[in-house]
């Protein structure tokens, strides 16, 4: 559980708009299309945050 933790303070550290869709995707388990009409986002700019997000996070739990 306080790896979890750890994981949802990392995300916390995210841009409001990666953490949205982060959470979305990996959390809801929202489809790309049901994130796109939820966020009004562009299919191109979800899957930009999703990367971004994804990175920063692998770069930030290699840090620990």
């Amino acid at each position: 559980a306080s790896d979890l933790n750890a994981v949802f303070q990392l995300i916390e550290k995210l841009p409001p708009d990666q953490q949205t869709v982060l959470r979305l995707r990996t959390i809801d388990g929202l489809e790309i299309d049901q994130i796109q009409e939820l966020t009004r986002f562009s299919r191109e700019n979800i899957y930009t945050l999703l990367s971004r997000a994804r990175k920063t996070l692998k770069e930030l739990t290699a840090k620990l």
